[in-house]
């Protein structure tokens, strides 16, 4: 399976009592960027699923992980990564789901 990078810009680092701008680049087996969509979050790789998508059912419907793969049928480690991707940019995420659902009247 191919590997995705994707590099996340502004990221600081602490050197020598210096705050510096570097950019730090993460590699994803399971997750890619998917302009199209019109979204910053990444996706499934050969799903049509935000990573939201996938991890609502462990956050908000208290499945776990394997349960998820399982009924997703999808590696453990697809939805392992996608749980950490989701961690790592909760903030992000939120924001961008909150948005959705007010754009759809949802909110």
């Amino acid at each position: 399976m191919e590997l995705i990078a994707v590099v996340f810009p502004a990221a600081i680092m602490y050197n020598h009592n210096k705050m510096t701008n570097v950019s730090v680049k993460v590699v994803y087996q399971w997750l890619e960027p998917r302009p199209q969509k019109m979204t910053r979050q990444l996706c499934i790789k050969g799903r049509n699923m935000t990573v939201w998508h996938l991890v609502y059912h462990i956050v908000i419907g208290s499945r776990s992980p394997e349960e998820v793969a399982q009924d997703l049928d999808l590696p453990l480690e697809a939805v392992q990564e996608a749980l950490s991707y989701y961690h790592e940019n909760k903030d992000m995420i939120d924001a961008e789901t909150e948005q959705t659902a007010r754009d759809l009247g949802l909110r």
